[in-house]
Protein backbone atom coordinates (compact mmCIF):
# COMPACT_ATOMS: atom_id res chain seq x y z
CA UNK A 1 0.00 0.00 0.00
CA UNK A 2 1.28 3.37 -1.14
CA UNK A 3 0.82 6.45 1.07
CA UNK A 4 0.87 9.74 -0.24
CA UNK A 5 1.33 12.76 2.43
CA UNK A 6 0.12 16.34 2.19
CA UNK A 7 1.42 19.38 4.27
CA UNK A 8 -0.21 22.08 2.78
CA UNK A 9 -1.94 23.63 4.84
CA UNK A 10 -4.54 25.29 1.90
CA UNK A 11 -4.65 21.76 0.35
CA UNK A 12 -5.70 19.74 2.98
CA UNK A 13 -8.36 22.37 4.37
CA UNK A 14 -9.58 21.35 1.21
CA UNK A 15 -9.60 17.77 1.32
CA UNK A 16 -11.39 17.93 5.18
CA UNK A 17 -14.07 19.59 4.03
CA UNK A 18 -14.75 18.23 0.59
CA UNK A 19 -18.30 16.07 1.91
CA UNK A 20 -20.12 19.92 3.24
CA UNK A 21 -18.60 21.86 0.21
CA UNK A 22 -21.54 22.29 -1.67
CA UNK A 23 -23.98 22.25 1.23
CA UNK A 24 -25.78 24.82 2.03
CA UNK A 25 -26.73 24.24 5.35
CA UNK A 26 -26.10 26.22 7.57
CA UNK A 27 -24.50 24.04 10.38
CA UNK A 28 -22.33 22.63 7.46
CA UNK A 29 -21.35 25.97 6.47
CA UNK A 30 -20.43 26.64 9.81
CA UNK A 31 -18.22 23.92 9.68
CA UNK A 32 -16.64 24.90 6.58
CA UNK A 33 -15.77 28.06 8.09
CA UNK A 34 -14.41 26.37 11.24
CA UNK A 35 -12.34 24.16 9.64
CA UNK A 36 -10.62 26.80 7.09
CA UNK A 37 -9.88 29.16 10.24
CA UNK A 38 -8.62 26.54 12.26
CA UNK A 39 -6.07 25.12 9.65
CA UNK A 40 -4.72 28.62 8.85
CA UNK A 41 -4.60 29.24 12.31
CA UNK A 42 -7.30 32.23 12.43
CA UNK A 43 -8.89 30.36 15.39
CA UNK A 44 -7.93 31.42 18.43
CA UNK A 45 -6.13 29.35 20.20
CA UNK A 46 -5.73 26.88 17.13
CA UNK A 47 -2.57 25.70 18.82
CA UNK A 48 -5.17 23.87 21.29
CA UNK A 49 -7.21 22.70 19.25
CA UNK A 50 -4.85 21.09 17.20
CA UNK A 51 -3.01 19.39 20.36
CA UNK A 52 -6.36 17.80 21.47
CA UNK A 53 -6.66 16.29 18.04
CA UNK A 54 -3.21 15.02 17.63
CA UNK A 55 -3.29 13.33 21.25
CA UNK A 56 -6.96 11.59 20.11
CA UNK A 57 -5.24 10.76 17.03
CA UNK A 58 -2.10 9.13 18.71
CA UNK A 59 -5.10 6.81 20.66
CA UNK A 60 -6.11 8.90 23.97
CA UNK A 61 -9.97 8.73 23.38
CA UNK A 62 -10.44 9.59 27.41
CA UNK A 63 -11.32 13.19 28.64
CA UNK A 64 -9.69 12.22 31.97
CA UNK A 65 -6.08 10.71 29.63
CA UNK A 66 -6.53 13.47 27.11
CA UNK A 67 -6.63 16.32 29.70
CA UNK A 68 -3.57 14.37 31.41
CA UNK A 69 -1.45 14.52 28.65
CA UNK A 70 -2.04 18.41 27.64
CA UNK A 71 -1.94 19.11 31.54
CA UNK A 72 -5.15 20.51 31.07
CA UNK A 73 -8.29 20.83 33.73
CA UNK A 74 -10.70 18.41 32.59
CA UNK A 75 -13.70 21.55 32.84
CA UNK A 76 -11.43 23.40 30.69
CA UNK A 77 -10.79 20.52 28.22
CA UNK A 78 -14.53 19.75 28.20
CA UNK A 79 -15.16 23.47 26.20
CA UNK A 80 -12.90 22.70 23.60
CA UNK A 81 -14.06 18.88 23.14
CA UNK A 82 -17.83 20.63 23.01
CA UNK A 83 -16.77 22.88 19.87
CA UNK A 84 -14.98 20.15 18.30
CA UNK A 85 -18.15 17.73 18.46
CA UNK A 86 -20.49 20.47 17.77
CA UNK A 87 -18.53 20.58 14.50
CA UNK A 88 -18.27 17.14 13.75
CA UNK A 89 -14.33 17.46 14.10
CA UNK A 90 -14.80 14.45 16.63
CA UNK A 91 -17.88 12.53 17.75
CA UNK A 92 -18.44 10.96 21.00
CA UNK A 93 -18.85 7.14 21.49
CA UNK A 94 -20.67 5.09 24.15
CA UNK A 95 -20.98 1.12 24.84
CA UNK A 96 -23.37 -0.05 22.59
CA UNK A 97 -25.21 -1.51 25.61
CA UNK A 98 -24.85 1.82 27.60
CA UNK A 99 -26.87 5.21 26.49
CA UNK A 100 -25.32 8.18 24.91
CA UNK A 101 -25.29 10.09 28.42
CA UNK A 102 -23.07 7.03 29.15
CA UNK A 103 -19.88 8.01 31.56
CA UNK A 104 -18.02 5.54 29.36
CA UNK A 105 -17.75 7.92 26.68
CA UNK A 106 -14.58 7.58 24.10
CA UNK A 107 -13.68 10.51 21.76
CA UNK A 108 -12.45 9.89 17.88
CA UNK A 109 -12.11 11.87 14.94
CA UNK A 110 -14.75 12.00 12.78
CA UNK A 111 -13.27 11.57 9.48
CA UNK A 112 -10.48 9.41 8.71
CA UNK A 113 -8.37 11.59 6.46
CA UNK A 114 -8.09 14.35 9.39
CA UNK A 115 -7.39 11.57 11.94
CA UNK A 116 -4.58 10.40 9.47
CA UNK A 117 -3.02 13.81 9.04
CA UNK A 118 -3.80 14.60 12.88
CA UNK A 119 -1.45 10.85 13.79
CA UNK A 120 1.50 11.73 11.11
CA UNK A 121 1.91 14.81 9.69
CA UNK A 122 0.83 17.12 11.89
CA UNK A 123 3.31 15.75 14.64
CA UNK A 124 5.71 15.64 11.80
CA UNK A 125 5.90 18.86 10.10
CA UNK A 126 9.48 20.03 10.90
CA UNK A 127 10.56 17.03 9.78
CA UNK A 128 8.66 16.96 6.38
CA UNK A 129 9.36 20.95 5.99
CA UNK A 130 12.95 20.18 5.57
CA UNK A 131 12.74 16.82 3.58
CA UNK A 132 13.72 14.67 5.92
CA UNK A 133 11.10 12.54 5.33
CA UNK A 134 12.51 8.92 6.18
CA UNK A 135 11.84 9.66 9.94
CA UNK A 136 7.70 9.87 9.02
CA UNK A 137 8.20 6.90 6.44
CA UNK A 138 9.49 4.53 9.39
CA UNK A 139 6.89 4.90 11.33
CA UNK A 140 4.46 4.67 8.76
CA UNK A 141 5.67 1.53 8.38
CA UNK A 142 6.08 0.78 12.02
CA UNK A 143 2.37 1.95 12.47
CA UNK A 144 0.19 2.32 9.66
CA UNK A 145 -0.67 -1.46 9.23
CA UNK A 146 -0.95 -2.26 12.63
CA UNK A 147 -2.43 0.60 14.36
CA UNK A 148 -4.53 2.74 12.03
CA UNK A 149 -5.76 0.33 9.30
CA UNK A 150 -6.50 -2.45 11.79
CA UNK A 151 -8.51 0.35 13.58
CA UNK A 152 -10.23 1.59 9.35
CA UNK A 153 -10.95 -2.34 9.34
CA UNK A 154 -13.03 -2.88 12.29
CA UNK A 155 -14.95 0.02 11.49
CA UNK A 156 -15.62 -2.03 8.02
CA UNK A 157 -16.56 -4.72 9.52
CA UNK A 158 -19.07 -3.32 11.82
CA UNK A 159 -20.62 -1.61 8.78
CA UNK A 160 -20.46 -5.29 6.70
CA UNK A 161 -22.21 -6.60 9.47
CA UNK A 162 -25.42 -4.78 8.24
CA UNK A 163 -24.74 -6.18 4.96
CA UNK A 164 -24.64 -10.00 6.68
CA UNK A 165 -27.77 -9.37 8.33
CA UNK A 166 -29.82 -8.21 5.51
CA UNK A 167 -28.38 -12.06 3.27
CA UNK A 168 -29.67 -13.95 6.49
CA UNK A 169 -25.87 -14.69 6.98
CA UNK A 170 -25.75 -14.08 10.41
CA UNK A 171 -28.79 -15.35 13.00
CA UNK A 172 -31.06 -12.34 13.62
CA UNK A 173 -31.54 -8.44 12.76
CA UNK A 174 -29.60 -6.29 14.76
CA UNK A 175 -31.33 -3.05 16.22
CA UNK A 176 -27.59 -1.56 17.34
CA UNK A 177 -24.32 -2.76 16.44
CA UNK A 178 -21.20 -0.69 18.16
CA UNK A 179 -17.77 -1.59 20.18
CA UNK A 180 -18.46 -2.60 24.10
CA UNK A 181 -15.59 -1.50 26.30
CA UNK A 182 -15.45 -2.00 30.24
CA UNK A 183 -12.85 -1.76 32.86
CA UNK A 184 -10.03 -3.82 31.11
CA UNK A 185 -11.50 -5.51 28.34
CA UNK A 186 -12.77 -4.40 24.94
CA UNK A 187 -15.17 -5.85 22.01
CA UNK A 188 -14.59 -4.85 18.39
CA UNK A 189 -17.79 -5.40 17.98
CA UNK A 190 -20.97 -6.13 19.22
CA UNK A 191 -24.65 -6.21 17.80
CA UNK A 192 -27.94 -6.73 19.62
CA UNK A 193 -31.47 -7.28 19.18
CA UNK A 194 -33.35 -6.10 22.47
CA UNK A 195 -36.82 -7.65 21.55
CA UNK A 196 -35.22 -11.14 20.58
CA UNK A 197 -32.60 -10.97 23.49
CA UNK A 198 -29.99 -12.00 20.39
CA UNK A 199 -26.58 -10.57 21.31
CA UNK A 200 -23.72 -11.13 18.61
CA UNK A 201 -19.76 -10.83 19.43
CA UNK A 202 -16.92 -10.01 16.97
CA UNK A 203 -13.30 -9.72 16.65
CA UNK A 204 -12.02 -8.41 14.03
CA UNK A 205 -7.77 -9.20 12.97
CA UNK A 206 -5.83 -7.10 10.56
CA UNK A 207 -3.49 -9.61 10.84
CA UNK A 208 -0.60 -11.30 8.48
CA UNK A 209 -1.43 -14.90 9.54
CA UNK A 210 -4.76 -17.02 10.47
CA UNK A 211 -6.20 -16.54 13.50
CA UNK A 212 -6.98 -19.49 15.97
CA UNK A 213 -8.90 -20.47 18.32
CA UNK A 214 -7.26 -18.66 20.70
CA UNK A 215 -9.17 -15.50 19.50
CA UNK A 216 -12.54 -17.19 19.94
CA UNK A 217 -11.57 -18.25 23.34
CA UNK A 218 -10.71 -15.24 24.30
CA UNK A 219 -13.83 -13.21 22.91
CA UNK A 220 -15.82 -16.28 25.27
CA UNK A 221 -14.04 -15.26 28.27
CA UNK A 222 -14.72 -11.01 27.28
CA UNK A 223 -18.56 -11.85 26.44
CA UNK A 224 -18.89 -13.41 29.82
CA UNK A 225 -17.92 -9.67 31.00
CA UNK A 226 -20.89 -7.84 29.46
CA UNK A 227 -24.11 -7.73 31.94
CA UNK A 228 -26.73 -7.10 28.88
CA UNK A 229 -29.67 -9.80 29.42
CA UNK A 230 -27.11 -12.32 31.40
CA UNK A 231 -29.17 -15.07 32.25
CA UNK A 232 -31.59 -14.84 29.10
CA UNK A 233 -29.78 -13.95 26.10
CA UNK A 234 -28.77 -16.52 23.34
CA UNK A 235 -25.20 -15.47 22.05
CA UNK A 236 -23.62 -15.51 18.63
CA UNK A 237 -20.15 -15.29 17.92
CA UNK A 238 -18.52 -13.58 15.04
CA UNK A 239 -14.59 -13.50 13.52
CA UNK A 240 -13.38 -11.43 10.31
CA UNK A 241 -10.01 -12.07 9.54
CA UNK A 242 -7.62 -10.58 7.31
CA UNK A 243 -6.06 -13.58 6.52
CA UNK A 244 -8.06 -16.30 7.28
CA UNK A 245 -8.36 -19.05 10.13
CA UNK A 246 -6.16 -21.90 11.12
CA UNK A 247 -7.82 -25.65 10.80
CA UNK A 248 -8.70 -25.87 14.69
CA UNK A 249 -11.11 -22.77 14.52
CA UNK A 250 -12.83 -23.62 11.10
CA UNK A 251 -13.51 -27.29 12.62
CA UNK A 252 -15.67 -25.18 15.55
CA UNK A 253 -17.32 -23.55 13.56
CA UNK A 254 -18.52 -26.53 11.63
CA UNK A 255 -20.17 -28.08 14.90
CA UNK A 256 -23.13 -27.02 16.76
CA UNK A 257 -22.55 -25.66 20.36
CA UNK A 258 -23.64 -27.76 23.33
CA UNK A 259 -27.18 -26.54 22.72
CA UNK A 260 -27.50 -27.84 19.30
CA UNK A 261 -26.71 -23.99 17.53
CA UNK A 262 -24.00 -23.26 15.26
CA UNK A 263 -22.75 -20.17 17.25
CA UNK A 264 -19.92 -19.35 15.62
CA UNK A 265 -19.50 -17.44 11.98
CA UNK A 266 -16.07 -16.82 10.34
CA UNK A 267 -15.89 -14.08 7.38
CA UNK A 268 -12.67 -13.58 4.82
CA UNK A 269 -12.49 -11.51 2.15
CA UNK A 270 -16.25 -10.56 2.36
CA UNK A 271 -17.46 -14.09 2.39
CA UNK A 272 -18.38 -16.14 5.37
CA UNK A 273 -16.49 -19.50 5.45
CA UNK A 274 -19.02 -21.04 8.17
CA UNK A 275 -22.45 -21.08 6.89
CA UNK A 276 -24.39 -23.39 8.69
CA UNK A 277 -28.77 -23.65 8.97
CA UNK A 278 -29.18 -21.49 12.30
Amino acid sequence: MRVYVMTDLEGVSGVLEFDDRTSTDPVAQKKRTFHRRLLTGEVNEATTFFSILQVIASGDHRVGHIARTLEMPTNRLSAYMQTLEDLNFVERRTPVTAGPKSRRGLYYISDLFARFWFRYVFPNQNYLEIGRTSNVEAQLRATFDSEFTAEVFEQCCSNYLWRLADRDEIPFIPLRVGRWWGKDQEIDIVALNQDTKDILFGECKWTQQPIGIDVLKSLYHKARQVKWQRGERQEWFILFSRAGFQEALIERASHPNSQGRYDVILVHDGQVVSSHPR
